[in-house]
């Protein structure tokens, strides 16, 4: 077994305040600290780490995914003080999967796989994931859905979360779809646009003859208010062109304010993706599990843990931090007596 990540009663400090059961505590606690130790969401590896029995484990992992929802616990970590909120999404390849109920297909039209839209509020230059769905080809064939309505799914178990702060989502959202869902629901949403399809914006309805110039020179910002988007959806726009950028960024914007939407959209391209740090530190790309609800409940697992190591991370730092500082100034003192 490796080396003890984080101490169990550091975990379970945080666990406790998102389920409610004494015996809930303690097998998310227990869970928890095995996806980190194990470095790994896979239930066989999470057994191991756990300690003892390998077996007796794994079907307390399962019993505990049975008996419990995550997922729940999950929304728990959202952060009311949080400027704005991140929506990602990221194909999860699943090549050997052809069996599984939720695998279909990814946008290359070959590759097996699933996607996972992930929401999280900005934390010291990561996110905290707070709400989850997944869907696939399959799935939205099977339940007679599509990709927008999954997405309308997500942001609307969480609209109160949303009232009044930005949703700022990457180019694959600017469709009509999803925009107007966003619009009906009254979220906030901040969409870059994707420049290279040549999106329509008038300044009248249904009126191409005046057109929204999307031609920035660099170091050049500019905003419209009140503009239709293909003529449909009347919103706000910015663009900037940073010198650091090969293209101008424009934002299509609920927001009142474009430039404003525009700075938070700024805001989180400096931010490192949260979902690149599940990949890579928890490996959550080697998740495995033939139900589409368990795997689901799993992910918030990993979710969840990431988010208490990422917490409890920053909080051992702080404390490391005060301590140098006061060391540091005790000698500088010393200095300036000698």
């Amino acid at each position: 077994m490796k080396q003890e990540v984080l101490p169990s009663g550091e975990i379970e400090r945080y666990v406790q305040k998102l389920f409610d059961l004494r015996v809930q505590v303690k097998w998310a606690t227990r869970i928890i600290k095995g996806i980190l130790e194990a470095d790994s969401p896979r239930i066989s590896d999470i057994g191991r780490a756990m300690g003892g029995s390998v077996q007796a484990n794994t079907r307390a992992v399962y019993r505990f995914l049975h008996s419990t929802d995550p997922r729940e616990a999950l929304k728990l970590l959202y952060r009311e003080e949080a400027e704005y909120v991140i929506g990602d999404v990221t194909e999860m390849e699943r090549p050997q999967a052809k069996n599984t109920e939720y695998v279909g297909l990814l946008k290359d039209g070959e590759t097996r796989g699933y996607d996972l839209l992930l929401l999280a509020t900005p934390y010291r230059g990561r996110g905290i994931p707070f709400q989850l769905v997944s869907y696939s080809s399959k799935t939205i064939a099977d339940e007679v859905s599509s990709r927008n309505q999954e997405h309308w799914r997500a942001w609307s178990e969480v609209a109160a979360f949303l009232e009044g702060t930005a949703l700022l989502l990457d180019r694959e959202f600017c469709c009509e779809e999803d925009l107007e869902a966003m619009q009906s629901l009254k979220v906030q949403g901040v969409v870059r646009l994707n420049i290279g399809l040549n999106p329509t914006l008038t300044f009248e309805k249904g009126d191409s003859s005046r057109s929204v110039s999307l031609a920035l020179q660099p170091g050049e910002r500019r905003s419209y208010q009140g503009v239709w988007y293909k003529g449909q959806i009347r919103l706000n726009v910015a663009g900037y062109w940073d010198a650091a950028f090969r293209e101008p960024l424009w934002v299509i914007t609920f927001m009142e304010d474009p430039q404003q939407a525009l700075q938070l959209y700024l805001k989180r391209m400096n931010i490192e993706e949260h979902f690149r740090d599940l990949k890579n530190l928890l490996h959550l790309d080697r998740l495995m599990n033939k139900s589409r609800q368990n795997m689901e409940k799993l992910v918030a697992l990993v979710c969840i843990a990431y988010a208490i190591g990422l917490l409890v991370g920053e909080k051992l730092r702080d404390r490391a931090y005060r301590g140098r500082g006061k060391k540091m100034g005790k000698l500088f003192g010393a200095i300036r007596t000698a």
